[in-house]
Order: structure tokens, then sequence, then C-alpha cells
């Protein structure tokens, strides 16, 4: 390991140890699928070190005390060499308390770059465990991530705080979107098929979160504990009432396979 590290890990690794015998996690899909809730309970649990975004453009979203989000030469060494900040520092060496160790992932984050080699990487570590997240609902999918998108929020800690935009889409672009999600959840699972992998649905998650919260503890292993549960969903308007042009777009993809997003 690099001087540079042996001189910042116990900085930035306050849970240093000898165990690597953890499990090693990635709760892995689309943005506004519940990755944020899922990776925040799952933090709550005394077993679990449960890291945000490693891989955001200008931060690594650790999201656990001790991590600090703007290292910059932490960040710098993530972009240069990102499977060694994989393997090096966040799936390191820890206390014999943690029993679970992951974080969560988009596929838009791997996509360019040197982060391109994180997808073979996954192939490749076989041992790593994937919580897989999708939203059966591609339109909900959009049209959330664009209100969060223009207003800067992507979690809420109150229903007051729901917003009351509505968006528009050009049909063309939004059946590409709907396209590249397909497509990246299609590679997801080429990746992962020999991976120990619990796929879930947004829809179902949030439905029977407490049930499934406590199916994914058993799922990496870990002892049952009662986890608090304080997300709020941030959209609860039918798709028609958040969607501008939401009859166009219904009659633009009327005859495609897209078209049950809007019954």
């Amino acid at each position: 390991m690099l001087g540079f590290f042996k001189f910042s890990h116990k900085f930035i690794n306050p849970l240093s140890g000898e165990n690597k015998g953890y499990k090693k996690f990635i709760v892995f899909g689309h943005q506004r699928s519940g990755s944020s809730m899922l990776i925040g309970t799952l933090r709550q649990h005394s077993q679990v070190l449960g890291f945000g975004e490693l891989f955001k453009d200008q931060e690594m979203a650790f999201n656990v005390a001790g991590f600090e989000n703007n290292d910059k030469k932490l960040l710098k060494f993530r972009r240069s060499y990102p499977l060694r900040f994989l393997d090096e520092v966040i799936f390191s060496s820890y206390d014999d308390s943690i029993k679970a160790v992951g974080f969560k992932l988009f596929p838009d984050q791997i996509s360019n770059g040197r982060e391109r080699k994180v997808w073979k990487w996954l192939e490749k570590n076989k041992d790593i465990n994937i919580v897989l997240l999708h939203r059966e609902n591609l339109l909900s999918y959009a049209t959330s991530n664009a209100i969060a998108r223009n207003e800067g929020k992507y979690s809420i800690k109150s229903e007051a705080e729901r917003s009351k935009k509505t968006v528009g889409f050009d049909p063309r672009i939004l059946q590409k979107e709907f396209e590249l999600r397909e497509a990246y959840m299609d590679q997801i699972l080429k990746g992962t098929a020999q991976h120990n992998t619990y796929p879930i649905t947004y829809e179902h998650l949030v439905d029977n979160l407490k049930t499934e919260m406590k199916n994914i503890q058993g799922f990496l292993g870990l002892k049952f504990e009662e986890l608090s549960i304080n997300t709020i969903k941030q959209e609860v308007r039918p798709m028609s009432q958040v969607v501008e042009n939401y009859n166009e777009l219904k009659d633009h993809f009327s005859a495609t396979r897209w078209h049950k997003f809007f019954e």
C-alpha cells in the first residue's frame, strides 16, 4: 500500500482492525429506486458499515462518521485508481464487530472514464453480494429524478417538503431514457449472474419495508435488529398530475412495451 495510505488510514478508517471475513455488498440500481432509504436504514445496524455514493463526481459520499467526504487526496486517488480505492480503502480490514461492509452504486457512475473498470472488477469479484434495486415504472423514475434534479433535493424530512412542481418530457428523449435504463439493467444482470443476489423492486420495497429490511439482514448474514425507518416518500401524486404532457406521452407510448407505465 502507498505511504499516503499508511499515513491516512487511521484517519479515514476509524474502525480499522484485522477482520476481513465480513460480507461485502453493493446496493446496485438506478437513482430514485430506494437506494438511499435502504442503505440509510442498514447503516443503523450495529454490525454494518454502509457507505453512500462513493463514485459521485465531486466527492465520495461516505456518510459514515470519521470518513471525510471531501478528502481531496483520497478523491484524486479514487479517480486515478478506482479498483485500488475499493480494495484498499472500502473493503479494508475492520474491527471484529463489523459483519457486513457495502455501498450504493448507480450504473451511470461507472460508465465513463477510469470508473468503467469497476464493471470488470465486479464481474471478477463474485464474493460481493448484490442487493439489486429496480423500479418497475420507469416513468415514475424519470419524473422523480427530473424534479429532484431541478430542485437539488434528493430526500426530504417531512411531508411539507414535498414538491408541488410539475415536469414535461420530449417523448423521443424520454424513450431514449427508458432504453438506457433497460440496457443498464441488462448489463447489471449479466455482470452479476454468478453473484449472490437479492433482487427487489422499489415498489415492493416501499410496500413491504419492514419485512424486506428483515429479509435483507438475513441475506447479509446479520443478526436481526429492529431498525428505525425514517424516510418519507417524496412523490405521492398520480403521474397524470405531475407530468404536464401526460396524455401526449400516453398516446406516444400506447403501441410500445412501455404503455404499462401510463395505466
